[in-house]
């Protein structure tokens, strides 16, 4: 059973590690692309529309990427914003009707533009947008000053319904969530295709193939016992480097992994598999082979920022499995080319279903299986006490014959 788990938790290593380099791309082409802000545009143009059907999806999109290079809502270089409140949405709505944008705004609305916008509020409720505007923060204002214990949002929403109660603020009020509901359903599905395209660039640049790796898992115990090693050193690491560590549901203690100079685990004198310095740990972990053990057991530098050193893990991660032969990274060989004629297709397929989980999937499966590893391990020394040690005194008969051996012999007649 224990060879079963341990060839589950060596696909999971390789799959974590290969999901981590997809994850590292899929963010890569998101923050590049803006995907985020994109949906987020269209979304806040439907919902213009939706206000004032009359209104132009060509001029909804004009407002609505006006509102998201606001200098108060947009990213680093006036890029769309990927977040806004209902409340700012509905304020800066009221603030580029009124003109009061920055005139070097380069995404500031035309003056007709600014016109058709007027004429929207004007239709819904909002005839002066400016004056609108300025009993809205001097309402909020008074509130901060009577009521200083509620939240900047709440307070902004109490005075949007005192000073702006309208037909505008009932359908924003209404609507704003919904909409917001489909963007982040339109950016999940945008992700998943980017993160499937990903898979796909990973598996065939590192020639990926899950069916060879569980064939060689099955047979080579010395590449079990590696990963099964790099499983521990991964569980280990923490998974955000740029943020405190969460608690995580079961507590347990971290500890680091063993010196590399030291046996990586020894029999006792009762037969049981032990740590060097953990006398507690009843599971143990298996040996490792001596090259790839210091990649494995290495601590984590603290002299790089988080951000390089979770791109720098994943670089030494893909490294470690080209040592031990379960990828064939592009451009780190001549043999490239030539392996391919040796990869299964469908081992290719099935790695890129697998890569298309996730890294947290394979985070949870990775401890999960350490979880049922270390209950096997303890079962599994339980029952080899009780195989070596010998039967006592105690459990023999009081004739002295060991039980459930038949009694030969003539025997007398007592009494």
């Amino acid at each position: 059973m224990l060879k079963t788990i341990d060839i589950l938790l060596g696909i999971s290593v390789v799959m974590l590690i290969a999901s981590m380099a997809v994850t590292v791309l899929t963010q890569l082409i998101t923050d590049v692309a803006n995907t985020r802000g994109k949906h987020l545009a269209r979304g806040l143009g439907d919902l213009l529309r939706q206000i004032d059907p009359s209104l132009s999806r060509e001029m909804a999109e004009q407002v609505s990427r006006a509102l998201l290079t606001h200098p108060m809502i947009s990213h680093v270089g006036q890029r769309l914003g990927a977040t806004i409140h209902r409340e700012e949405f509905t304020k800066l709505l009221l603030d580029i009707a009124s003109g009061q944008t920055p005139r070097d705004d380069k995404n500031r609305l035309s003056d007709s533009a600014r016109q058709i916008l007027a004429k929207m509020l004007e239709k819904n409720g909002i005839e002066d947008p400016a004056t609108t505007l300025e009993n809205v923060r001097a309402y909020a204002l008074q509130l901060e000053l009577s009521h200083p214990e509620l939240a900047t949002n709440v307070r902004h929403n109490i005075a949007l319904l005192q000073e702006a109660n309208s037909r505008l603020v009932a359908k924003i009020n209404g609507w704003f969530d919904q909409t917001i509901d489909r963007v982040s359903e339109r950016f999940t599905a945008t992700t998943r295709l980017i993160t499937v395209t990903c898979s796909t660039v990973v598996v065939v640049a590192v020639q990926l193939d899950t069916i060879d790796i569980i064939n060689r898992l099955s047979v080579d115990e010395g590449l079990r016992n590696a990963l099964v090693q790099k499983a521990f050193a991964l569980d280990l690491r923490p998974r955000d480097t740029g943020a405190p560590e969460k608690a995580s549901a079961v507590s347990r203690p971290k500890t680091p992994p063993p010196s590399i100079d030291a046996p990586l685990h020894m029999k006792a004198s009762d037969g049981t598999t032990a740590m060097p310095g953990r006398s507690d740990e009843p599971k143990g972990k298996p040996a490792a082979a001596p090259g790839v053990l210091a990649a494995a057991a290495a601590p984590p530098l603290a002299s790089i920022s988080p951000a390089d050193k979770g791109r720098s893990d994943v670089g030494t991660d893909l490294e470690y499995l080209q040592d031990l032969g379960l990828i064939n990274l592009l451009g780190s060989s001549k043999g490239w080319l030539k392996r391919w004629h040796e990869v299964n297709p469908i081992g290719l397929i099935l790695s890129v279903f697998l890569l298309s989980l996730g890294a947290p999937f394979w985070y949870a499966a990775l401890q999960n299986l350490l979880k049922l590893r270390g209950v096997l391990a303890v079962k599994d020394d339980a029952q080899r006490r009780e195989r070596q040690s010998p039967q006592t005194s105690a459990e023999r008969p009081a004739g002295g014959t060991p039980a459930g051996l038949p009694v030969t012999g003539e025997r007398g007649i007592l009494g």
